[in-house]
């Protein structure tokens, strides 16, 4: 008898816990992420009704009803990165989407369970030559592109390989065709993102070839909270809790067969 006790005294005390964990997490947050928009994950998308732009994607529907289990409430923006960085690094945000984990930036960022990892490829033009990346030392044997506010040193790529900084994924691609640049690194997801929110089918360029990169490292993405909040590790921990309730759900599953489809194989 006493040990049923002492059980149901700890299973008690454990719902207590969970119950009480993110308490002092407020009822509505700020998330931002990259004005440059990153589907399927975060980007914008018009109202039919009211032609209004809103921020969507698998992050902010995810992390939405994740939040719902606890009765809580994000709003989202789309920054120039580098503003929203700061912005969750001063505690004036709550949240970062889609960010790499480095040391310096767990400095400013306690990183939550809520993550995904992408699919390296490059882009070349078949009307130019096509280069062969087998190695991290064969990037410097050609002309690199790297759209502004994309870093590469994330992934292990030295600075020196990129030679040319075009200002969007569009200009990228008009460098390639000129041949100013050989290639230029992107992840598969975020193309066939782009394709199916109608921002470009690159897929159907027959000028285009999209080779894999099995040996170059992927790169895991977070959703990070800011150190300088006072509820950081109650939030961390909500959204690990909300991860494990909510997984269990067919929502979940429904989340992931809409935004998560499998990519257009290469070619």
């Amino acid at each position: 008898m006493q040990r049923i006790v002492i059980l149901i005294a700890g299973l008690i005390l454990t719902v207590v816990a969970q119950c009480a964990a993110g308490s002092d997490v407020p009822k509505s947050l700020k998330a931002c992420g990259d004005i440059g928009e990153f589907p399927p994950y975060s980007y914008y998308a018009k109202d039919a009704e009211h032609s209004v732009a809103t921020v969507t994607g698998f992050d902010i529907d995810y992390l939405n009803a994740l939040f719902a289990l606890s009765d809580r409430h994000v709003t989202y923006e789309l920054l120039p990165w580098k503003r929203c960085l700061t912005l969750v690094a001063s505690g004036q945000i709550d949240l970062v989407l889609d960010i790499a984990k480095t040391p310096e930036r767990e400095r400013d960022y306690q990183y939550s369970n809520f993550n995904y990892t992408l699919t390296p490829i490059y882009i070349a033009s078949k009307s130019h030559r096509v280069p062969k990346l087998e190695a991290p030392d064969d990037f410097a044997k050609y002309r690199i592109c790297q759209p502004l506010g994309w870093d590469y040193t994330l992934a292990g790529l030295p600075l020196n390989s990129v030679t040319v900084r075009p200002y969007t994924l569009d200009s990228a691609v008009k460098m390639l065709k000129l041949g100013r640049c050989d290639a230029f690194l992107i992840n598969i997801e975020t193309l066939d993102g782009l394709r199916r929110i109608g921002k470009g089918d690159f897929f159907d360029d027959s000028d285009l070839t999209f080779p894999s990169l099995p040996w170059f490292p992927k790169v895991p993405l977070y959703t990070a909270v800011s150190r300088a909040v006072p509820y950081r590790d109650e939030l961390v921990q909500l959204i690990n809790h909300g991860i494990e309730q909510f997984d269990k759900t067919s929502d979940a599953m429904h989340l992931r067969e809409t935004y998560l489809k499998t990519p257009k194989p290469t070619k």
